[in-house]
């Protein structure tokens, strides 16, 4: 058989080494647990090249470090691996090494389609994944939202999560702040959610049987601004007011304006000429600036004299800033070329009055004099967010990523480029293909059965980074664990020193009451409630595993009304998305929990969700890898190329009558049919019989409900069963009441 090594370069293909009869081998693994980074089938292989010919051409001569290199080294190289003429392996080919003696050769690896996902991911901000996006920040949007909240959300990609950014939100009347009764465009910043992420890479990306993951979303928050970045300027809303022609004044006065020009023409309707004002679109810091010259004649009393006053007023507030306070004892001109920043409220109306304090005098407002609005925020009536701009520090892998290690995900390359993302639990019984290893196992080769005692782990956690937030950093002094975690202290493998660590490269947050109501939602703040950054931060709302959210259940009371900063609608809204790990606030033992383990809440002491991330995509992979059953098994067996290529890892091996999964083949010959060394691990079911004499299957009213694990029958509360559920109790992590007989579900993270 003839391998042929070809690199793809900016459209050109160079052939740079055939090799004949030669031992050339590749590698392909599906990566342990403690490898996501490469997870999936990874084909793998070290080449060792002469720099001559096609190679040459292709990348320069590397050896000489005089000489610039012609491809960028640190990149990944395009190419392809031939096998007498067909195209066998298509990835990519990294340099590590030059060697320069009697001849010039490059050490390279290839790695196969599998991991360029990592490689383009890893080169993608989520800001540029979402570059060009924008949503309207306006009444119409968040109307939008809040009339159908779910809906919207798939429909889109993104939602308006209720959040308190140090609003100190409450129902109390009393309270001198916070309290909940309207709320306008500027309390709220928008999430986009996973599935939209995932719409917007670069390379097709299929993801099967996760529906809710898909529908979390990451909060687009990234400053400590109460509003989120826009695509509109703080010039928007700027302009100015010009005088055409003099004007006298013998008394107290607005000065008028006979013409205005807007930096954005569609803002003129600020420009108020009728009542020589300019309306505040909303509210914040505005700049203002005079121009131009006023003259004054002398007052009759020289010696006391007079004092002239500009300054800004409003038509809802008494006077609000001064530009000019002087005494005048003489006739004089003055030329003025004045700003000031002042705090203005959205719907106010600004201008510029003179008058005069003792004498009466003249004041004349020459030609040419100009009020300016020079500053103003951003927002305005046409404002978009930029969701680029509002992005946290995460990469398109990060993302990526997340749902994978939530999930745990296996990824499969297809021939056409794309992928696809399965649950480990989906897609190991995915594959109805049974190959018997008896009939194919090398002759007179040992096969290696052991235990993980040595390689395998000690302990083992599944978690989120920590976030920065107030109730996260109260959570684990309290608890002396982080949010969301699971933690499995001890796999019983005795010998192993290994402390296995997964972490989503994301954080999440806990929600916490709004005081005075039944509501509860997260909190972005530090321990004096001003609004922090935090860390990139992942939001649950509550969809079914099938995507529907159409429940009432996956709602929280908080009841306002919608207003907006530029018209006189609202709308009223008595429910908001419930935000939380939980799938409702209520919870449930038998519904679902988006962190790994279960976590104690700060609103319940009761109906703790059983199916946790754990639960649901991680429990049967460990307790197959990591348990006292475990067991890894390598022997050499006889497939042939066609064979090997056609393998997805997932098929049902036996040997001697008990099932194993393949997770790794070595030495696969690429110029013959050779046996190659297979690594296996033993696949095994554990009933609920081989933990305890009874298992849970509901909690009602934080009192375990039991079904015997010998033959599914129920027992209720398990009172007065022989044998006692203690050890049950103990096994499944429940507190035991033994004056009652009964175990119970109970615990809240209170704050006094």
């Amino acid at each position: 058989m003839i391998v042929t090594i070809i690199l793809d370069i900016d459209g050109v293909s160079h052939i740079c080494r055939t090799f004949e009869n030669e031992s050339i081998q590749i590698n392909k693994v599906v990566a342990s647990i403690d490898n996501l980074g490469s997870q999936g089938t990874v084909t793998r292989q070290s080449f060792r090249l002469p720099l001559v010919g096609g190679l040459l051409d292709a990348i320069g001569d590397v050896t000489d470090p005089s000489q610039s290199a012609k491809v960028n080294l640190n990149k990944s190289i395009k190419g392809r691996i031939l096998v007498d003429g067909f195209e066998r392996f298509v990835g990519s080919f990294f340099v590590v090494n030059t060697i320069k003696g009697d001849s010039k050769e490059v050490e390279m690896i290839f790695q196969g389609n599998e991991t360029d996902l990592k490689a383009t991911l890893s080169n993608i901000t989520m800001a540029e994944l979402c570059e060009g996006e924008t949503l309207g920040y306006n009444f119409a949007t968040l109307s939008a939202y809040f009339n159908s909240p779910h809906q919207y959300q798939k429909d889109n990609g993104y939602l308006f999560p209720v959040i308190d950014y140090g609003d100190k939100f409450t129902y109390d009347q009393t309270a001198s702040v916070g309290v909940v009764n309207e709320l306008f465009e500027v309390n709220f910043k928008p999430a986009i959610t996973l599935q939209k992420l995932f719409d917007l890479m670069p390379i097709n990306i299929t993801v099967n049987n996760m529906e809710q993951i898909m529908h979390q979303s990451i909060l687009l928050h990234n400053s400590k601004d109460r509003i989120p970045a826009l695509d509109t300027s703080p010039l928007d809303n700027t302009g100015v007011f010009n005088k055409t022609s003099d004007q006298t004044f013998s008394s107290y006065s607005t000065i008028t304006f006979q013409t205005a020009n807007a930096y954005n023409p569609t803002n003129i309707g600020y420009f108020d000429l009728t009542n020589n004002g300019y309306t505040i679109p909303t509210s914040g810091l505005y700049t203002f600036q005079i121009e131009g010259t006023i003259t004054n004649t002398a007052p009759a009393n020289t010696s006391n004299g007079t004092v002239l006053i500009l300054e800004l007023t409003s038509n809802i507030r008494s006077s609000v800033a001064r530009f000019d306070y002087r005494q005048l004892r003489t006739s004089s001109s003055r030329t003025y070329n004045n700003q000031i920043t002042i705090n203005c409220i959205a719907g106010e109306r600004i201008s510029l009055a003179q008058r005069r304090v003792f004498e009466v005098v003249d004041i004349t407002v020459e030609l040419g004099f100009k009020f300016s609005v020079v500053q103003a925020p951003a927002l305005n009536l046409n404002s978009n967010i930029d969701i680029a701009a509002n992005c946290p520090k995460l990469t398109a892998w990060d993302i990526f990523r997340t749902v994978a290690i939530q999930s745990n995900a296996q990824i499969i390359s297809n021939p056409d480029g794309s992928y696809e993302m399965t649950p480990f639990n989906d897609w190991i019984e995915d594959n109805d293909e049974v190959i018997i290893l008896d009939d194919i196992i090398e002759d007179n080769i040992d096969v290696q059965i052991k235990p993980f005692s040595v390689q395998g782990a000690k302990s083992i956690s599944l978690g989120y980074i920590e976030n920065d937030d107030f109730y996260s950093k109260k959570y684990k002094e309290l608890t002396s664990e982080s949010f969301g975690i699971k933690t499995i202290a001890n796999t019983g493998t005795e010998f192993a020193k290994n402390e296995l660590k997964i972490e989503v490269p994301i954080s999440t947050i806990p929600s916490v009451p709004v005081d005075s109501s039944s509501a509860v939602i997260p909190k972005m703040v530090d321990s004096d409630f001003n609004v922090i950054v935090g860390k990139p931060t992942l939001l649950q709302s509550n969809y079914d595993d099938d995507g529907t959210g159409t429940d009432n259940r996956a709602y929280t009371t908080f009841p306002f009304t919608l207003r907006s900063l530029f018209s006189a609608q609202s709308l009223f809204v008595y429910t908001v998305q419930f935000i939380g790990n939980w799938r409702f606030q209520g919870g449930g033992y038998n519904q679902t929990d988006n962190n790994f383990g279960q976590s104690l809440s700060y609103w319940r002491n009761t109906g703790y969700p059983s199916k946790t991330l754990y639960e649901r995509y991680w429990k049967k992979y460990l307790e197959e890898t990591y348990s006292e059953e475990s067991r890894e098994i390598k022997m050499s067996i006889k497939l042939n190329r066609n064979q090997i290529d056609g393998l997805k890892f997932n098929e049902k091996f036996y040997y001697k009558n008990t099932l194993l999964r393949l997770t790794k083949l070595e030495g696969i010959s690429l110029t013959s049919n050779q046996p190659v060394k297979a690594t296996f691990m033993k696949r095994f079911k554990i009933y609920p019989i081989d933990i305890a004499n009874y298992y849970p299957y509901d909690v009602i009213n934080s009192i375990v409900q039991w079904k015997r694990s010998s033959d599914n029958v129920s027992v209720g509360d398990g009172s007065g069963e022989t044998p006692s559920v203690e050890a049950s109790a103990n096994a499944y992590g429940f507190f035991y009441d033994s004056n009652r007989d009964i175990a119970t579900q109970s615990g809240q993270i209170l704050i006094t």
